[in-house]
């Protein structure tokens, strides 16, 4: 939309060749533009340096996206062992100590030993 000569027409019939993104239209380059829209070698040429400039956006974009999931996983991961209290160790007896009497009142309900 950024590029002059790319009217909603034509966007329209972008996608309705399966250009729903601009790596689409990156990966499809201006030749197919060319061929299939009819548009002109510099227009099809701008259309693709826009694409391929907002592909490198929307990269970093993503990229950045990722190391705050990351960074947010390995947050609640830590949150969750400090609750839970096994250091990391993914259970470690030591830190958990069982009330013998729960236990115990646990067994007789249960009729375990």
């Amino acid at each position: 939309r950024s590029v002059d000569g790319v009217s909603s027409d034509l966007l329209d019939r972008m996608g309705a060749l399966g250009m729903i993104s601009v790596f689409d239209v990156e990966e499809i380059g201006a030749d197919t533009l060319e061929q299939e829209l009819g548009m002109t070698a510099e227009l099809a040429d701008a259309v693709v340096a826009a694409a391929a400039s907002r592909s490198e956006i929307v990269k970093r974009e993503q990229e950045e996206q990722q190391r705050l999931d990351a960074e947010r996983k390995a947050a609640e991961f830590a949150a969750t062992e400090g609750i839970l209290g096994t250091g990391g160790t993914g259970g470690d007896a030591a830190a958990v100590t069982p009330d013998e009497a729960a236990e115990s009142r646990a067994d007789s309900i249960l009729g375990g030993n």
